[in-house]
């Protein structure tokens, strides 16, 4: 039986405590994205990257949760100010998520597995796919969070308890 959305929720925010109160994920929490803002965006992939490792999970396949949540977060921080970055839409997509590694070094430590997901979360638009299971997991994500805010107009709802400030680091 699937897990309760308040469930996932709580697993990402305990997971993700340390970003999701950092100053730069407040950041990106303003930065417009899709129909939403990368904040949500990157709050809905790490939600649907514990979903999709439940389900793989059933059939044996166990990914590391930490980094699955870690790398959601981060994996759009190459977002942040992509207007004065970047001259088009194609060179943000090309570009961001080594500028996205740079960002989460800057603001947290960083592990091989945390930046393959990040490196490859852009594939198939980027010619090299995920090395990893959790980059695999993340890209899905990222796709299926995309699709949910392109086509259908609007990102997840944002649980209340993401946006909470107290415990607020760099």
């Amino acid at each position: 039986m699937a897990r309760k959305q308040s469930e996932i929720r709580k697993e990402v925010r305990q997971r993700g405590e340390r970003i999701l109160k950092s100053k730069v994920f407040r950041q990106i929490m303003k930065q417009k994205h899709h129909n939403g803002t990368v904040g949500a965006h990157s709050i809905g992939v790490a939600e649907d990257s514990v979903k999709i490792a439940d389900a793989l999970e059933k059939i044996g396949l166990h990914a590391d949760r930490d980094t699955l949540v870690k790398a959601s977060l981060c994996h759009d921080l190459g977002m942040l100010d992509r207007s004065r970055k970047y001259k088009s839409n194609i060179e943000s997509w090309m570009k961001h998520p080594d500028e996205g590694i740079k960002n989460t070094r800057d603001h947290f430590p960083v592990n091989e597995k945390e930046e393959d997901c990040i490196r490859h979360h852009m594939w198939p638009l980027s010619p090299v796919p995920p090395h990893t299971l959790e980059g695999l997991i993340v890209c899905l994500a990222d796709k299926k969070s995309a699709c949910r805010e392109v086509f259908r107009g609007k990102s997840k709802t944002i649980d209340p308890e993401y946006l909470k400030e107290e415990k607020s680091e760099s």
